[in-house]
């Protein structure tokens, strides 16, 4: 009687094993897949913002220079926190396929400075309202992808990093 209870529970075991690495598997080849089918339906956006957005004579008219840092600051936690809506729809569906995901670059060429979106085909007008309700000025269009390994750039003046923080993504990078 111990020895057939003992066998189910073999049984249960290695089926619910079987199960989970058989989920993982399938889990793994979509996800790849997703991935590559969401990098290619990827839109980029240029974003412009006002020259004196956050320069020194804005700041000179505005009250202190901590008041200042602190209300950009705040406006850009509401702005990501606005962003942070992508993952919240299909919860299964993230679990299987991965979360979709926003590229965002800062470019500078020729003393200007462009920021660069590359946002998911589906949330474009969410990110665009994002934007604009945030930093009133800006201006968001769709562009063609600009390739930054261009030879006219200059391969030589080309810098990448990468930021890696102690602690968990949602803490600040401070």
């Amino acid at each position: 009687m111990i020895a057939a209870f003992f066998m189910v529970i073999g049984i249960l075991l290695l089926l619910a094993g079987g199960s989970v690495t058989i989920f993982l598997l399938y889990r793994s080849s979509k996800y790849w897949k997703k991935q590559v089918e969401r990098s290619l339906k990827m839109v980029p956006l240029l974003v412009t913002v006002t020259r004196d957005f956050g320069s020194k004579d804005e700041q000179a008219r505005s009250h202190d220079d901590r008041e200042t840092m602190k209300e950009m600051i705040a406006v850009a936690e509401t702005f990501y926190s606005n962003l942070s809506v992508l993952d919240r729809r299909k919860k299964v569906k993230n679990f299987v396929m991965g979360t979709p995901h926003i590229a965002m670059e800062i470019v500078a060429k020729d003393k200007e400075i462009f920021f660069y979106f590359s946002v998911p085909y589906d949330f474009i007008s969410l990110v665009e309202k994002a934007i604009t309700s945030h930093y009133p000025g800006s201006v968001v269009e769709k562009v063609e992808e600009h390739n930054i390994f261009n030879p006219e750039w200059g391969i030589d003046k080309i810098a990448g990093g990468e930021f890696k923080g102690r602690k968990n993504y949602h803490y600040p990078i401070i």
